[in-house]
């Protein structure tokens, strides 16, 4: 549509180029210079059709039939008014890492992280469970390596939040995702984070309440006790155990039989 699609899987494993290319990206969106974003981004975004009401807006309007050039720049305008003019911007980033987020800190003294935490096993059965992602049951030796890799990233990000904190303290957070969606409480906690005073009021309530429902009946959000596998809980545990050792330390592990 506006360029080149390049796959963000290019940036997970990012070397220096593609990390400062990802950094530079979220804080062309922090600051709401659209402009300035590459275009594979934009059309990620766009097609993925993921984000919010803004971005739909955008890509409608990229997508007429009528749209010009002249047309298509008034597209990005009216997307970075709405930018400008929104309370709070937020971005969910995956598999950048603690470890990269301290420059985007030190250049944006109004962005707040989140570190939203999730069990390692509960991760890996949503993996198994995920169709475009590339781990399986049936093949052991591929899953135990995404094991791997995966208890040795939430270890470094953690440590790398505690790091963080002695020079953002009021600026980060740390939550846990199962505590966020059955405690009222811990939602709006991170609404007081973003400095959002908020009431949950009935009607916001009720679509909570539905939407934690779905969840719960959806295979990828079952209890990973009902669908992981005894080998791959106690394999997990195992490659974790530092992280639940520094994150959890009254995890009980080991009752898998």
């Amino acid at each position: 549509m506006l360029g080149k699609k390049v796959s963000f899987t290019h940036l997970r494993n990012a070397d220096m180029n593609s990390m400062k290319i990802a950094l530079n990206t979220l804080h062309s969106i922090y600051t709401c210079n659209i402009h300035k974003l590459p275009t594979y981004v934009i059309d990620h975004v766009v097609n993925a059709n993921k984000s919010g009401p803004a971005w739909y807006n955008f890509g409608k309007c990229l997508n007429s039939n009528n749209t010009g050039s002249a047309d298509k720049s008034k597209c990005l305008e009216e997307l970075e008014q709405a930018c400008s003019n929104s309370d709070v911007r937020v971005t969910k980033v995956l598999r950048l890492g603690f470890t990269k987020i301290g420059s985007l800190l030190q250049r944006l003294p109004y962005l707040h992280c989140l570190f939203l935490l999730r069990d390692p096993r509960a991760i890996l059965n949503s993996r198994i469970q995920t169709k475009w992602f590339q781990v399986q049951e049936n093949e052991p030796a591929i899953l135990k390596s995404n094991v791997d890799s995966l208890c040795h990233k939430m270890l470094g990000d953690y440590n790398a939040y505690n790091m963080l904190q002695s020079k953002f303290k009021e600026r980060l957070q740390q939550v846990w995702i199962h505590n966020v969606t059955k405690d009222e409480d811990s939602m709006k906690n991170l609404l007081y984070f973003h400095r959002l005073n908020y009431t949950l009021h009935k009607k916001d309530r009720e679509f909570l309440d539905e939407v934690f429902k779905r969840k719960k009946n959806n295979k990828l959000f079952r209890d990973w006790q009902e669908t992981l596998k005894p080998e791959y809980i106690a394999y997990t545990e195992k490659k974790c155990l530092q992280f639940y050792k520094a994150t959890m330390p009254n995890v009980i592990l080991g009752q898998t039989t």
